[in-house]
């Protein structure tokens, strides 16, 4: 499922979105760092109804997925900043707030159902077509 970074996050799409952040009110205590900035703006520019993959924004902010997902654990802005719409390169719902199975995974699960996004029951991944890079 490993997709080319496309134009949802161009270097004028990221700047205006990180631009945006200013006006979010935080929902929980969270230090802000400029690559942190970065991340959750790049995660604001996914639309309701797709999701995109950590390595997809890591590729676009030239870092490693794993940085990318640590950044999204401390989203202080969702879910205006989804998050939630950000799953591993090979679709599977892989972490959620910190957690990687139990509830949150199961609330992770249900907002992307609520959005349209169809998830397979035993793999837990969602269909390569509502994924955008």
């Amino acid at each position: 499922m490993v997709k080319a970074a496309s134009s949802v996050f161009t270097p004028a799409k990221l700047a205006k979105s990180i631009d945006s952040l200013s006006t979010l009110k935080a929902t929980k205590p969270t230090k802000v760092t400029t690559f942190r900035r970065r991340v959750w703006g790049a995660c604001a520019l996914i639309p309701e109804g797709k999701v995109s993959t950590y390595g997809a924004i890591a590729e676009a902010l030239g870092t490693s997925p794993r940085a990318v997902g640590q950044a999204l654990k401390v989203n202080p802005y969702a879910p205006c900043v989804p998050c939630h719409r950000v799953v591993a390169t090979d679709g599977l719902l892989c972490g959620f707030d910190g957690q990687t199975e139990g509830p949150k995974m199961d609330k992770k699960a249900k907002m992307l159902k609520e959005e349209g996004i169809t998830i397979d029951k035993e793999s837990r991944k969602v269909r390569e077509k509502d994924v955008i890079c």
